[in-house]
């Protein structure tokens, strides 16, 4: 039986690509969803934003601990976010959202 092989680096690079992306669209959906008026428009966001985390999910793993680390901080926040809606919650999701970026770079 042959050894189970991580990504290589051209699949990694590829991986970092899809999950920057899916920050930048959890980011964008979330200053959306903060400042949209309508529940449609809010439901429209937070689909965004989950699907978003979906992405994440399936990528983290590949990444390094400190990267799903901030990932869970990320969903933690976000789960508090979406509860309750408080301005707090909105900048610690910011604040998670900026940790990953600087983790990816």
């Amino acid at each position: 039986m042959g050894k189970a092989v991580g990504p290589t680096g051209d699949d990694k690079a590829l991986y970092k690509q899809e999950f920057d992306k899916s920050v930048t669209i959890f980011e964008e959906s979330l200053d959306g969803y903060h400042k949209a008026d309508g529940v449609g428009k809010k439901a429209e966001f937070k689909k965004a934003m989950d699907e978003s985390l979906h992405v994440m999910d399936q990528l983290g793993p590949i990444f390094s601990k400190e990267i799903q680390s901030q990932k869970a901080a990320l969903e933690k926040d976000y789960s508090d976010y979406t509860a309750g809606g408080s301005e707090e919650s909105f900048q610690k999701l910011h604040k998670d959202i900026d940790s990953l970026k600087h983790e990816l770079e």
